[in-house]
């Protein structure tokens, strides 16, 4: 049982996401959509992106943030949102890849910042209003209009950097 921090109800189920008492966020280190290969690690030098090649299940993908190493692993099976944790009620929906511990609120991501979202064309992201805005390979996404990715993208959420790699039907195998 998790206790809510804010009513300090005792009775909450381990994987339920708000207080089943005054509804306020429940919260892990990791939101129950992503998990980590391995504990992050920061580094100043060049960072090979391999580490999560032959670990991907279905549906998920690999996002190497800013200059940690290891990947963090979320599953995409329709749509996901990325942003940062708001720990007051609020009608903005919870993201459930949290890049709070990131340094997301000092490089300005917004609570629901972006969404990774599956079409019959692939895997795209979208810009969900946010306030400091989205980048794909370096050109500013409209706000609502999906962008198609590709493995290896680089995704940039206000001033958080981010590459993505994911199983990807497009991509045409190198002769």
């Amino acid at each position: 049982m998790i206790t809510c921090t804010h009513c300090q109800f005792e009775g909450n189920a381990l994987t339920a996401p708000v207080c089943s008492r005054c509804g306020a966020p429940l919260f892990s280190t990791y939101p129950q959509h992503t998990r980590h290969l391995a504990a992050p690690k920061s580094t100043n030098r060049l960072i090979v992106r391999t580490r999560h090649m032959n670990r991907l299940s279905a549906n998920e993908v690999a996002l190497y943030i800013a200059d940690v190493e290891d990947p963090l692993i979320a599953t995409v099976t329709h749509e996901t949102i990325l942003g940062r944790i708001n720990r007051l009620p609020s009608l903005t929906p919870q993201p459930a890849v949290d890049l709070t511990q990131f340094q997301a609120i000092e490089r300005g991501v917004s609570r629901a910042h972006a969404a990774l979202r599956r079409y019959e064309e692939g895997l795209a992201v979208l810009d969900l209003n946010s306030t400091n805005g989205t980048w794909v390979n370096n050109v500013r996404l409209s706000p609502q209009q999906p962008a198609l990715l590709r493995n290896g993208d680089r995704i940039v959420l206000a001033k958080l950097s981010l590459y993505i790699f994911f199983d990807d039907p497009n991509d045409v195998p190198h002769e």
